[in-house]
């Protein structure tokens, strides 16, 4: 499934190049956005089934640093191809696919054909994604804080070119420029939080303190571009930003590990489940941003305090989590 999402992926990628259309655009990436959510479930069951509980923290910060770490080299990169559309996505597509090729040869899974197999019905499979609230409450509150996180987070990294432009007032080049500063500023300090929250995390035992402490710190960083609207407060929200998104993507990913409906039985179909809560709020938020932009006369102040009441709203959705320290 992993090789054959990231394949259909990656073509699709390159695709969305090769056409003019609107149309074409959105049939080529809604392939792209099926077949990479289709690789990026099985992926997200590596850290329940491969680490013991007591040991996720620190696997979730290097898989949480990676992706991470992934996205900013990215928007780096986009910036550098941007005057050859068709060559950069080109390389991101080519990318996927070598990246995911390579982690299915060197990660072999076990053979799993002594495994007994349930007699697969429709009904039982329809149903299997319907996970209550009521019976697993700390999935519930793990899966709606992830949501309200990532729709905050996502409203502003958006928009950050036109933030720029509009709100900072940079001209066109100089927002690509400042940009990649931005991105670069961000991945050392999210790889830094990332890998030391999650060995924290371990020692101390402790996952619920480190997530509803990054959020609050990412609150603080989104206030930083509202106070002092310039070019270095930007970079400062980018500091801190790194800091808590690093910490928050390592150690969320490991509280939900442990938060599986019946002990992370059925992980790889939960986890998806959680997957959907990263996924919805990248296809909200832009709606949710031009809604506001169209309601407040294009005052980017407002999708700072957005992302700040729905980033430190998050942070509370952890604590009533019972079977997590």
């Amino acid at each position: 499934m992993d090789c054959w999402g990231a394949l259909i992926g990656g073509l699709a990628i390159f695709g969305i190049s090769m056409t003019t259309t609107v149309a074409g655009i959105a049939v080529f990436w809604l392939m792209a956005a099926v077949s990479l959510n289709c690789m990026n479930g099985p992926l997200a069951t590596v850290v329940a089934d491969r680490f013991l509980p007591e040991n996720r923290g620190i696997a979730s910060g290097f898989v949480g640093a990676g992706s991470t770490a992934g996205g900013t080299v990215g928007i780096i990169v986009a910036g550098y191809l941007a005057y050859n559309l068709q060559l950069g996505y080109l390389v991101f597509g080519l990318a996927i696919i070598a990246c995911c090729v390579a982690f299915v040869l060197i990660n072999r899974e076990p053979s799993t054909r002594a495994l007994e197999v349930e007699p697969f019905k429709w009904g039982t499979f329809f149903k299997s994604f319907w996970v209550s609230p009521r019976q697993y409450p700390d999935f519930g509150w793990a899966f709606f804080g992830r949501f309200a996180m990532f729709l905050g987070y996502q409203g502003v990294v958006t928009y950050q070119l036109y933030i720029l432009q509009d709100y900072i007032g940079l001209s066109v080049k100089d927002s690509n420029y400042a940009i990649g500063t931005i991105s670069a500023i961000t991945l050392v300090t999210l790889l830094f939080s990332g890998l030391v929250s999650g060995y924290l995390s371990d020692k101390y035992q402790r996952r619920k303190i480190f997530v509803f402490a990054s959020s609050i710190m990412m609150a603080i960083g989104l206030m930083i571009p509202l106070f002092v609207p310039t070019l270095n407060g930007m970079y400062y929200y980018a500091a801190i930003m790194g800091l808590g998104y690093g910490a928050y993507t390592s150690i969320d990913m490991a509280l939900m590990t442990q938060v599986l409906p019946g002990g992370g039985k059925q992980a790889g179909k939960d986890m998806g489940i959680l997957t959907i809560a990263t996924v919805l709020p990248q296809s909200f938020s832009p709606i949710l941003s031009a809604w506001l932009l169209s309601t407040f006369n294009n005052d980017y102040s407002t999708l700072f305090i957005a992302a700040i009441i729905f980033v430190f709203a998050s942070s509370f959705f952890v604590l009533p989590i019972k079977s997590v320290k």
